[in-house]
Formats: structure tokens, C-alpha cells, sequence
């Protein structure tokens, strides 16, 4: 009696092999959304800036954040800094951008003069602009845009003080979901800080 041990030939095991890339390719983004890894990402990066823009802000002209979401694309904080009249010349009035969050995040914040938060994706008009006050190292008030580099210059040929566009109230919170997994960003106005709670 003949036994056929053959096994797998080249071509089955190439298949078999495809399907699962193919299958972790779908489980693993699903996983991440499902379990809000993306929410946690998201949270640490606009952490990370803030304490980025505080340096900034503290130690040149201007330093502000803003944070905006872009339709189909996901959320965008663009740093503003200006790095004073000594590095002007190289340096000058900078912008940069980083992707925090993708499409499927939600982010929510709510200002102190607002009844009810804003959500980012229903109001994609809507940015989040914050600095701090080099004074106190406390939040300014949101801003109602970011200043430009001529009213800067302005600003200093004159001998006047940085022409900030305060709104009418500070930031209280930032939410970001996820998934299963919310984490809310709670801003203290008064020392420029943050905490982190899930």
C-alpha cells in the first residue's frame, strides 16, 4: 500500500498566505477603532503640542495653536510661532502643521461662554485657537484668529504690545472618541496645564 504524504504544494500555501494578510489587513484597523487606540494617539499628540506651544509662547512673540478638522481628511494642529526680532531674519514667522487624529476620531470642546460644546465634524467651520499668557503662564482667553506676521511687525515698530485676538471665553475642555474609549483633555485656565482623565 502506497501513502500519499504530499502536503501543500507552492501555490496553495501562496493563497492561503494572501488571505490572511488580506484578513489581518481588515481586523487590525477594526481592532484599533473598536478599542479607541486612535482616541489615545490622538490625545497624546495634542498634549504633546500644547506643552510645545507653552514653551513657545513663553519664550518668543508668538506662539498659538490651532485646532481644526478638515473634511474627509481628519484633524490638523497648525503651530504659529514668531521667533522674535534677533532670528526674524532666518527664522521668521513659522506655521507647522501636524495631523493628529484621523476621519473616524470625533473631537469636542467647550468654551467657557458657550452653553453646549462644539463638535468639530457637525462645525467644520469652527477652529480652536489657544496661547498663553506670558505674564501669568495661565491660557489667554481663545483666540479669534491668529495673528499675522504684519500685525506683528507692525506691533513692534510701533513700541505696542502683541495685538492678540481674544474671544470671549477660554477652552474648559477637549473630548476625543474613539470606538469604546473617550479621553477628555480638562484645560486649567489659570496656570496654562492640563489633565488627562479616560
Amino acid at each position: 500500500m502506497k501513502i500519499n504524504n504530499k502536503g501543500f504544494s507552492l501555490v496553495e500555501l501562496i493563497v492561503v498566505i494572501s488571505i490572511m494578510g488580506i484578513l489581518i489587513g481588515v481586523i487590525i484597523p477594526s481592532v484599533n477603532n473598536l478599542f479607541g487606540f486612535e482616541a489615545q494617539k490622538a490625545t497624546g499628540k495634542i498634549t504633546s503640542l500644547l506643552d510645545d506651544t507653552k514653551v513657545e509662547a513663553m519664550n518668543r512673540l508668538v506662539g498659538e495653536m490651532k485646532l481644526e478638522y478638515v473634511e474627509g481628511k481628519g484633524y490638523y494642529i497648525t503651530q504659529y510661532l514668531d521667533y522674535g526680532k534677533e532670528t526674524r531674519e532666518t527664522k521668521g514667522f513659522v506655521q507647522e502643521t501636524t495631523k493628529v487624529a484621523n476621519n473616524k476620531v470625533q473631537i469636542r470642546y467647550k468654551l467657557s461662554n458657550e452653553s453646549s460644546p462644539v463638535s468639530m465634524k457637525e462645525q467644520p467651520d469652527k477652529v480652536l485657537i489657544l496661547t498663553y499668557n506670558r505674564e501669568t503662564g495661565g491660557f489667554r482667553l481663545v483666540q479669534t484668529d491668529v495673528i499675522t506676521p504684519e500685525a506683528v511687525t507692525n506691533a513692534l515698530l510701533n513700541g505696542e504690545e502683541i495685538p492678540f485676538l481674544d474671544g470671549g471665553g477660554y477652552c474648559e475642555w477637549i473630548e476625543i472618541k474613539c470606538g469604546l474609549r473617550t479621553r477628555t483633555i480638562y484645560l486649567q485656565t489659570e496656570i496654562g496645564s492640563y489633565i488627562v482623565e479616560s
